[in-house]
């Protein structure tokens, strides 16, 4: 096969690729405040962990997801380890479960939005808001 007909083949090919790609793909999160679900706000530290700002004694690590669809993904613990949170990040929508190592099984379809501003400690002595397994 002629070299000129390969070249313009494999520069076809490589267009037709970047034209069935997806347009936008999901971005992985960035340190700061975040509100979850209108319920929760949490706090992504730089060094790959988290915490609850408005729960105290909840948190876990967070990173980038496995595929570009899942552009960010948090896992962590609250209650000493007895309850358990897991959340899948696209784009401003966020897959939030949480179960506890009885029966109990909670799943909610939401959105996860940035903050202005820096995070805040939770008080651990006093509970702002409510777990939503409770």
């Amino acid at each position: 096969m002629n070299t000129k007909i390969m070249t313009s083949m494999l520069a076809m090919s490589a267009i037709a690729a970047l034209a069935f790609a997806p347009a936008a793909q999901a971005k992985t999160l960035k340190p700061g405040n975040y509100n979850l679900a209108g319920i929760q706000q949490i706090c992504l530290v730089s060094g790959g962990t988290w915490y609850g700002e408005t729960y105290p004694s909840w948190g876990g690590t967070w990173g980038a997801g496995p595929t570009k669809e899942d552009a960010t993904v948090l896992s962590g613990n609250y209650n000493s380890g007895a309850g358990n949170d897991s959340m899948i990040v696209t784009g401003s929508g966020v897959d939030w479960t949480e179960w506890n190592d009885g029966s109990a099984f909670l799943f909610i379809d939401s959105t996860i939005t940035r903050i202005p501003g820096k995070c805040t400690a939770p008080d651990a002595r006093a509970t702002t808001r409510k777990n939503p397994m409770d």
